[in-house]
């Protein structure tokens, strides 16, 4: 794992759970005898599970409304997955979103 690539991934992700946050993101980072992971999660609206690997193609936005320009999600698994990790989503306990970038060693 790169130092550099979880930290700029991370930023993407970040930024993402605040804009969509209801009053909480929350992230978690450790390792599991398998490689190390970092999840964020956020209480807001989540992503309806069929439209998960939707968001993670360039250009694709949920919320037409905003100046975004539906990059930061797909752009943070380009660089997870350039630095030989993977990056899922899922939907959570509060109902928000999951991100979840894992690196095997």
């Amino acid at each position: 794992m790169s130092v550099e690539a979880a930290l700029e991934a991370l930023g993407a992700i970040v930024e993402n759970a605040a804009r969509y946050a209801s009053a909480t993101v929350e992230v978690l980072a450790g390792s599991d005898g398998k490689g190390r992971w970092i999840e964020v999660n956020d209480d807001g609206p989540g992503i309806p599970l069929h439209l998960h690997s939707a968001v993670l193609e360039r250009g694709v936005r949920l919320d037409e409304r905003g100046q975004n320009h539906g990059l930061g999600l797909s752009i943070a698994r380009e660089i997870v997955e350039a630095s030989g990790g993977e990056l899922s989503l899922r939907s959570n306990a509060s109902g928000g979103l999951s991100v979840l970038l894992k690196w095997n060693e």
